[in-house]
């Protein structure tokens, strides 16, 4: 399937004679327009030039862009590694309080014997 191309209305097939033959039509252009196209010329060249620094800008913004996101990613990798340094830590702090409540109890039941055996050997020696 061909696709046909779009023309402007200046080559478009026409009946008009200024249609059929612009160079014709431009040698009898107005005096009293010239000032006008000039000063539309001047305008097109003026937002052109706009459009130009806009991109210009644009370009670069979108570069700042992509450095902080490149920052970000880097904050993101840090905080992920920091993250996981938070939870080892506060297993090992959970891991150290359950062996210190294991010692404890290991203490107590040992000061609980302790104290058993010395009562009669405390007796028999008459300090009770």
């Amino acid at each position: 399937m061909s696709r046909q191309r779009f023309r402007p209305a200046s080559r478009r097939l026409c009946s008009r004679p200024a249609a059929r033959a612009p160079e014709a039509a431009g040698t009898r252009l107005n005096p009293g327009r010239v000032p006008q196209l000039e000063a539309k010329s001047g305008a097109l060249e003026a937002l052109q030039g706009q459009f130009a620094q806009l991109r210009d800008d644009f370009r670069f913004n979108l570069g700042v862009l992509d450095e902080r996101d490149a920052e970000l990613a880097s904050y993101e990798t840090a905080f992920r590694g920091m993250a996981a340094d938070v939870a080892a830590a506060r297993r090992q702090g959970q891991e150290a309080a359950a062996a210190a409540a294991a010692a404890r109890s290991e203490l107590s039941i040992v000061q609980e014997r302790c104290a058993a055996a010395a009562l009669p050997l405390l007796s028999a020696q008459g300090e009770c």
